[in-house]
């Protein structure tokens, strides 16, 4: 993984070049005004070769966007450990990244592909899914945290669902915007709300 790249590129050779460079070009170019040739100008080689793994844009930043959300997915929750720890771990995790400059820059591509999934079908269903698993995620950990009586009594879906989507919102925010707020802040009433609806006294 190069210092300036937040994901690792599974493929290599050619094909790992290629998604750097489409990685590089949105980045630098926007979503709409991407072109072939903007992409092809940031590789070492011909712009043609891209056609050679790809048959166009979108097939090839749809590629690109499965690294990028597979940089994101949670790891598994471990069973015998505390899941309250676990849960502020990731919540922290998350709320930190855009204060990385290259951590940011994924995140800030994240969210431009997030804004076209109307046009793209696939891109839909991708942030569908790690949408869905980020909940899981979060769910699982509070059924943990009520299992262990360290959690009260709640539906761990809705309080999940919740969490979420509050993190999302924050992160976007943070990437897309100057009025994000104080983000230590909204990490602590976010930690505030956990205390008070989940932690048994």
């Amino acid at each position: 993984m190069n210092d300036d790249i937040p994901f690792e590129i599974k493929s290599t050779g050619t094909k790992g070049l290629i998604i750097e460079s489409a990685y590089r070009a949105l980045l630098e170019h926007g979503y709409a005004d991407l072109t072939m040739q903007q992409i092809g100008e940031k590789l070492p080689r011909s712009t043609s070769i891209i056609y050679t793994y790809y048959d166009g844009k979108e097939h090839l930043l749809f590629d690109l966007l499965r690294h990028l959300l597979q940089w994101l997915e949670p790891k598994e929750p471990v069973t015998d450990a505390d899941p309250h720890e676990q849960l502020l771990s990731q919540i922290d995790g998350l709320l930190n990244l855009p204060n990385k400059k290259v951590d940011r820059n994924g995140l800030v591509t994240i969210a431009v592909l997030r804004a076209n999934t109307q046009q793209n079908v696939r891109f839909q269903e991708e942030f569908e899914r790690i949408d869905s698993v980020y909940k899981s995620h979060f769910s699982t950990l509070i059924e943990l945290g009520i299992e262990n009586d360290r959690y009260c009594t709640v539906d761990p879906e809705t309080v999940a669902s919740y969490l979420y989507s509050t993190i999302l919102g924050q992160i976007v925010l943070s990437v897309t915007t100057h009025e994000s707020g104080d983000a230590a802040s909204i990490e602590h009433e976010i930690k505030e709300y956990i205390r008070s609806r989940l932690l048994r006294n």
